[in-house]
């Protein structure tokens, strides 16, 4: 069966692209694994690293329990990629991906950035989950916040498939809302570290539109 894309305005068939799909997941998964890895350990290396951190960041709270918000977009993002219908679509949703990975990777590689504050080291399941990140994620690579772009492009994707199920899409900008806060609540990133990472996902739907259909 042919018919006309809704985000592309031409013609292509509505076969699920699910083994397409499966190909973008894994290579902006190992994209996102090789080039988050060098640039923490560039990060590192670095005397000069620097922090956004101000005044405004000592007023937020740090909540353990928001670390399950925090890191179900580790679940949420592979799965985004099978949310398309057609094969334009979810090019275009990786290359969105892409875009602002290499772009947060060029600023980590240009303005290496470090977490100056002591983080607490909560128990139980919530501090073993807290461990299992810290041994990825070093208190490096903050400026901009790739969590909050990649969020920002996710919870876009997602939308279209929500648009008849009203209960179902509030749940959605609610739980995306959530997973924003705890990106400060967990202390893994300062509020300048979030609006630069919201601008760079802004930036990246400038560069790649969604397309109307051409009436």
């Amino acid at each position: 069966m042919v018919q006309e894309s809704q985000f592309t305005g031409v013609q292509e068939r509505s076969d699920h692209p699910w083994r397409e799909a499966i190909g973008w997941m894994l290579l902006s998964g190992l994209l996102f694994l090789v080039g988050y890895s060098l640039t923490n350990g560039w990060a590192a290396a670095q005397t000069d690293a620097m922090s956004w951190h101000t005044a405004w960041d000592d007023h937020i709270p740090f909540l353990a329990w928001t670390i399950w918000p925090y890191l179900s977009l580790n679940l949420i993002f592979p799965c985004t990629f099978f949310a398309f219908e057609h094969v334009h679509a979810l090019r275009r949703h990786a290359a969105r991906i892409v875009t602002a990975q290499l772009t947060c990777f060029a600023a980590f590689a240009l303005v290496p950035s470090i977490n100056v504050r002591p983080l607490p080291q909560p128990d139980g399941i919530t501090g073993l989950l807290f461990s299992q990140l810290r041994a990825f994620e070093q208190p490096y690579n903050m400026f901009p916040s790739l969590h909050a772009a990649t969020l920002l492009l996710v919870w876009l994707a997602w939308l279209p498939q929500l648009q008849r199920h009203r209960l179902a899409r509030w749940a959605w900008h609610g739980w995306c809302l959530l997973i924003l806060v705890s990106t400060v609540t967990t202390w893994q990133h300062d509020l300048w570290d979030i609006a630069t990472g919201l601008a760079v996902g802004f930036a990246t739907l400038a560069i790649w539109p969604m397309r109307s259909v051409s009436h």
